[in-house]
């Protein structure tokens, strides 16, 4: 399966992104300060077939609960023509004064999907009525990967409107997800393996690697009897492969290499 970064992308995929930030500035006009693309087309590893098109977008506002219905049903429609998105809205002012949980204005993604459009059906803006702050820790990952290495599609380069996110807080976003691995009993799936090995990477490299890289990176790194389980994760992502059997006892020496190497006392900054 072929990787792209945005230079190569599909044409559809290009279009799309394309038909997204044109709707943004049509609909938010004057409020609207910046779109940007991160994620694994910004790391040169987008998988049409895998990857979520990665949306940061930056108002100079708060929107109204009228208007981010507005923009769920309109994300609706743009969704999965042909890929997945994944957009989060952030103010400019909440990203000149960072806090850690991150404000947000707007969210969307595969997971909301089925209750966006049961919203939309019942006519019901309720959901977008914020009381208080809402927030999402995802988010200083997502403003990190941006400055970085993002794309931006309209307004100012990342790094003249994205902040620097310190390194405690990038690191607590990205270690929830081992936090959760650590407390689930179940077998170890792929996708908990990919999110792992990235984890580990960046408390190691100091790099946000895409999954693919994290897995070729992981071979070098690991132990000789652990390394088929980051090979046939990465085969069964990227090559669309059929999914290897790993017995529990396997993948549990896994999680437990990965989660000691996470929690090691030495960790970059």
């Amino acid at each position: 399966m072929k990787a792209y970064q945005w230079q190569n992308c599909p044409p559809n995929v290009r279009r799309q992104a394309e038909l997204i930030t044109n709707y943004l500035y049509d609909y938010l006009g004057s409020a609207l300060v910046g779109v940007y693309i991160h994620g694994s087309i910004a790391l040169g590893n987008f998988l049409p077939a895998r990857s979520d098109l990665d949306l940061l977008v930056v108002v100079d506002r708060a929107l109204t609960a009228k208007e981010r219905f507005k923009l769920m049903i309109a994300f609706l429609s743009l969704h999965r023509q042909p890929v997945h998105v994944e957009a989060s809205i952030v103010r400019k002012s909440d990203m000149d004064n960072w806090t850690f949980p991150t404000p947000y204005e707007f969210h969307f993604s595969e997971h909301w999907r089925k209750r966006f459009e049961a919203m939309e059906a019942r006519e019901d803006d309720s959901f977008w009525q914020f009381e208080g702050e809402a927030t999402d820790s995802d988010l200083a990952c997502h403003v990190k990967l941006a400055r970085q290495a993002g794309i931006a599609l309209y307004g100012p380069e990342p790094s003249d409107v994205l902040p620097e996110v310190p390194h405690d807080d990038f690191w607590q976003s990205i270690r929830a997800d081992a936090d959760y691995y650590a407390k689930h009993s179940g077998d170890l799936e792929n996708a908990g393996i990919l999110s792992l090995l990235r984890i580990w990477a960046y408390k190691e490299l100091g790099e946000i690697l895409s999954k693919v890289d994290a897995c070729r990176w992981a071979e070098g790194a690991l132990p000789e009897e652990l390394r088929h389980i980051a090979v046939n994760a990465m085969n069964e992502y990227a090559m669309n492969a059929a999914p290897a059997h790993c017995n529990q006892s396997e993948l549990l020496a896994f999680k437990t290499f990965l989660l000691n190497r996470i929690d090691a006392t030495v960790s970059v900054g």
